[in-house]
């Protein structure tokens, strides 16, 4: 069973998802980032990438298929709609993706 003293990893298949979203949308982008893909969320400090945004797209993909009928509340998926905050007060299982 996940979450139990004796499983203190993640399942093998989030792990490959991760993996693969790192692979397909962070790395090939890591110090390569054009000025148009940097854009300030909340200020000159609170910066997000395209990155950023297509890694949380490829997580929310990949998981759903995982867990079908389960949900993904992601940074910025909630910067762009505070909206999906209320995916936390139902009854499906939630992601969090950060």
């Amino acid at each position: 069973m996940y979450g139990t003293a004796g499983h203190t990893g993640p399942p093998a298949e989030v792990e490959a998802a991760v993996r693969a979203a790192a692979a397909a949308e962070i790395m090939p982008r890591h110090r390569k980032l054009a000025a148009h893909e940097i854009i300030e969320k909340n200020g000159p400090h609170d910066l997000v990438t395209a990155a950023d945004r297509l890694a949380e797209e490829h997580l929310t993909a990949a998981l759903t298929e995982l867990l079908p009928g389960s949900v993904v509340v992601g940074e910025e998926s909630v910067h762009a709609d505070p909206a999906v905050y209320d995916a936390l007060d139902g009854d499906a299982p939630v992601w969090i993706v950060d």
